[in-house]
């Protein structure tokens, strides 16, 4: 009485003592509350379960908002006991400005037969109704959940502000959330469980403008009909988002609805992940009449027998790319067009140009964030296109903004697989003299391979690609991608030509579009930069084509810049000891205005001396290997020397390679089946080796003592090692277990 009668001046709380509370009440209108001077009902304990308002059942509803401003409930449980009644939860009505309910549980008696009451009830609210929150509170029960209902699709019609932010919606029987004409609706970090009784569960959010729902989690454990923007007029400067939200539903789900669109106008779906075993489609796209409809960097996964989308008009008005459908079903599309392929859906649409269709390997029917074991989930990794309003996942964690950073994923979660990729579908099957083989990843075509006509083929190949990902030892380059593709193949030399695609995404660093080129990297060798006329760009069509015959298998090929290819820097440089003299050996990928090399040792790893110098080729393409003895380095039975090169260049610029490490003990293993490089190391090395069946490798140091050890996987060639980041510098032993006298020295500088 004292707050209605004299009004406050400052902010306001009421601690409620711990108790049950036998009562529904009205929220108290008071005069001189602002967004700073709140009134704040919360529990003294500071707990939800001390303080329950729960009304008798005659009542017709345990809270009513009535023309109430700036007032806040805070760990306060209200509950309804009714059975078989219309008792409803809260109810809003009349001019509400900036109330909230945080924390709180709002615990309904779940549907029977006759129970049709509302959790929260507002019907007839317009623009008088302009900011109402909900957060983080537990919400179960009844027979409708959320339900708010305007006036009519014109401004003051509308009701404003209405947000849900990291609720748990639990057990609602007919309609978990209903809202009807709204402005600058947000429904974020909700977690939905409907009722698992009732067959249509209804989620609408119906003529809204300035929609934004994001982040949320749908658990169906049965039918369900979804309107995620439902005549959803935004504008170009306010678009509607639907993004970072999943869907999943258990096998009861066999024909639920989802709708995106509807009639809409500028609205983005992006980043969704939706998995359901449907007799229908997993998403219905409605772009009838749609004006600026975007879908993007979503995973539509049906396990049933339908389609991934059903599409309602000719997609004139869709802008779709960098999506992933798939079906266990026979047909991909449905609706206005029946395609059964990506390629079918590609030519008709002149949509998705870099989707595929690949099973996402979810970790579970019901949880789909990515398995990182699973090599399913290279399908989602680095696949996405980054569009700024959607900056995180649903977890929080920052996609990747920046193309020099990265690629970030498609669906709702970033993550980093620890698996191999999956082969791709090569067709044919087999490779032929004359023939040419498509390597295919989810109907998305990743590299051709011409095998010329009067050499041998190799027998088997198998390509794998790396999305997402730097090209394995590329070192300090300045200019590179962010993928590359594995051709693995019988070691040999063969005669070919090879095309590779690409993705815009992909491109990293690399300056400008004109200069993209086709690199390779056979095991034992640097990169060669297929630089120039070597190889030719398709820009329409992303690929990237050699122009001169190649020969190493297997290999790995990526994009490089004609202007800087890969890579800028030295790419071996080793030593050995020989008698008291020290052997040191290395290679370059490609040389610019190089003038010479300047040897230098050192005794301690920190003074260092010039010993000698070696003149460089200038100007060159081609890897370039030399050689240079110092022949009193242990004359004096020194334990360990260290040597570096200092790079100069023609107008007096320079640079230092790493350290390389000679120690006067220790005798290195040779192994003709087993390559290291770079040897030494810094940060990780690449072993090459082949095995029959997984292999375990053991680091140790000289004591003997373990380091790491690691597994190589038997369907891989080339294996990268990630030691630990406080390995100290030194020699190290690298064993295989299944052969003890099977050992590599490896340095760490």
């Amino acid at each position: 009485n004292a707050i209605q009668s004299r009004g406050i001046s400052g902010p306001v709380t009421f601690n409620v003592r711990t108790a049950t509370y036998a009562e529904s009440f009205i929220v108290p209108v008071a005069v001189g509350t602002s967004l700073t001077n709140t009134i704040t009902f919360k529990s003294l304990a500071n707990n939800a379960d001390s303080v329950i308002i729960a009304p008798p059942t005659t009542d017709g509803y345990i809270a009513r908002f009535e023309s109430t401003a700036n007032t806040i409930f805070r760990k306060i449980t209200f509950r309804s006991n009714a059975v078989n009644s219309t008792q409803n939860g809260i109810v809003v009505t009349g001019l509400i400005s900036n109330d909230s309910i945080i924390d709180c549980k709002i615990i309904m008696e779940p549907y029977v037969s006759a129970n049709n009451s509302y959790m929260i009830y507002g019907n007839g609210i317009g623009r008088t109704f302009d900011g109402f929150v909900l957060k983080n509170n537990l919400m179960t029960g009844s027979y409708y959940g959320v339900y708010l209902f305007g006036i009519g699709n014109t401004y003051d019609g509308k009701f404003r502000n209405f947000v849900m932010d990291g609720n748990t919606l639990n057990n609602c029987y007919a309609y978990s959330i209903y809202t009807y004409y709204s402005s600058g609706l947000v429904f974020n970090k909700n977690i939905v469980n409907p009722s698992s009784i009732y067959t249509s569960n209804i989620n609408y959010f119906m003529y809204p403008d300035t929609l934004t729902i994001t982040n949320n989690i749908w658990n169906l454990t049965n039918n369900a009909t979804m309107y995620l923007g439902y005549y959803s007029y935004n504008s170009p400067g306010k678009r509607g988002l639907v993004a970072n939200n999943v869907i999943t539903g258990t096998a009861s789900v066999t024909a639920p609805t989802v709708y995106l669109g509807y009639f809409s106008q500028y609205i983005d779906y992006l980043n969704n992940s939706f998995s359901f075993p449907s007799t229908s489609q997993c998403a219905y796209i409605y772009n009838t009449s749609a004006i600026s409809f975007r879908l993007k960097n979503n995973v539509f996964h049906n396990r049933g027998t339908g389609t991934a989308i059903y599409l309602a008009a000719a997609p004139t008005n869709l802008d779709a790319n960098y999506n992933n459908y798939f079906t266990a079903g026979s047909a991909l599309v449905s609706g206005v067009t029946s395609q059964t392929t990506m390629a079918g859906w590609k030519a008709y649409s002149n949509q998705d140009k870099n989707s595929w269709s690949y099973n996402p390997g979810f970790t579970s029917f019901t949880n789909l964030a990515p398995d990182p074991t699973s090599p399913n989930s290279w399908s989602l990794n680095g696949r996405a296109e980054y569009i700024a309003t959607v900056p995180n996942d649903i977890n929080g964690n920052p996609r990747v903004a920046n193309m020099a950073d990265g690629v970030s994923d498609v669906g709702a979660f970033e993550f980093t697989p620890t698996s191999v990729p999956p082969t791709a579908t090569a067709v044919p099957t087999t490779p032929t003299a004359g023939g040419t083989q498509s390597f295919l990843f989810g109907g998305d075509t990743i590299a051709k391979i011409t095998y010329d006509a009067f050499a041998t083929a190799p027998t088997s190949m198998a390509m794998r690609v790396y999305s997402g990902v730097k090209p394995l030892l590329i070192g300090t380059a300045t200019a590179f991608p962010y993928f590359y593709v594995s051709a693995e193949a019988p070691t040999g030399s063969y005669t070919y030509s090879y095309s590779l695609k690409y993705k815009p995404i992909w491109m990293g660093t690399l300056p400008t579009v004109a200069d993209y080129r086709l690199a390779m990297k056979a095991p034992a060798n640097a990169w060669l930069p297929l630089a120039g006329t070597n190889s030719e760009l398709d820009s329409n069509n992303f690929t990237l084509t050699s122009m001169v015959t190649l020969s190493d298998l297997p290999a790995i090929f990526t994009a490089a810049d004609n202007i800087n290819p890969l890579p800028v820097e030295l790419v071996k440089f080793t030593g050995v000891k020989v008698d008291v003299a020290a052997s040191l050996n290395w290679a370059t990928a490609m040389e610019r205005n190089s003038s010479h090399f300047e040897v230098e040792r050192s005794y301690d790893a920190n003074n260092f001396s010039p010993i000698g110098m070696v003149k460089s080729n200038g100007n060159s393409n081609k890897m370039a290997t030399y050689n240079f003895n110092d022949k009193g380095a242990f004359m004096n039975n020194e334990l360990v020397v260290f040597y570096r090169l200092k790079m100069v260049d023609i107008d007096g610029s320079f640079e230092y390679s790493n350290t390389v490490t000679i120690n006067n003990q220790l005798e290195e293993v040779e192994v003709s089946d087993v390559k290291v490089f770079p040897n030494p190391f810094n940060s990780n090395f690449v072993i090459d080796y082949k095995s029959t069946e997984n292999e375990v490798v053991e680091l140790r140091d000289l004591s003997g003592r373990l380091v790491m050890s690691q597994t190589l996987n038997n369907e891989e060639m080339l294996h990268q090692i990630t030691v630990p980041q406080n390995l100290d510098k030194g020699i190290y032993i690298l064993n295989f277990t299944s052969n003890r006298a099977k050992s590599v020295k490896i340095v760490r500088d």
